[in-house]
């Protein structure tokens, strides 16, 4: 009578145990589309200008997935369009410790040529903390060219009539390229 005792209660303790992972997973897996849908609305917000919605935004998608290096590399890019570059290179810094291999850059289009500037700063920052050479580092935008990317330290740049399909294939090619001479 013990001995069946112990193995159905082995065996409830089992299928407890099945039954909170299975919890803890589906609840991580729920946090994850939530973070990202707020990562896809602060992006909207940041393309709109509003950046204290954006960075709010940001802010509770971190929350949920901490561990996400897209919501890091947009929080730091939010950070430096704010000009709060000591919480930029804070975040670029755990994308990348994050293995975020790739940083993509879009930049609208601003009078006085302010996001050239916006651009060279952020190579510049990134050079500043020794982290530049870690990141394959790619900009896009209505005045990118490749030609003016590489101009500014980029490894490449993409403009108007661009596909995402074009970025993706330069982009994974370079990771490629990379990883063979490591």
């Amino acid at each position: 009578m013990r001995i069946q005792f112990k193995v159905i209660g082995i065996k409830l303790i089992f299928i407890s145990f099945v039954i909170i992972l299975t919890g803890c997973a589906e609840d991580k897996a729920l946090k994850k589309r939530q973070s990202q849908a707020k990562v896809d609305l602060a992006k909207s917000l940041l393309a709109q200008g509003n950046l204290t919605a954006g960075l709010n935004e940001l802010l509770q998608a971190v929350e949920l997935d901490p561990k996400n290096p897209e919501t890091q590399n947009e929080l730091a890019l939010a950070y430096r369009e704010m000009n709060i570059y000591s919480h930029a290179i804070t975040h670029f810094k755990k994308a990348i410790e994050l293995k975020a291999d790739i940083l993509l850059v879009s930049q609208t289009v601003t009078q006085k040529n302010i996001h050239v500037k916006n651009l060279t700063n952020l190579v510049e920052l990134l050079e500043a903390e020794g982290i530049r050479d870690q990141v394959i580092l790619i900009c896009g935008g209505a005045r990118i060219s490749n030609e003016l990317a590489k101009e500014l330290g980029y490894d490449s740049g993409f403009g108007p009539g661009t596909y995402a399909e074009i970025v993706a294939t330069f982009a994974i090619k370079e990771l490629m390229r990379r990883k063979s001479l490591e």
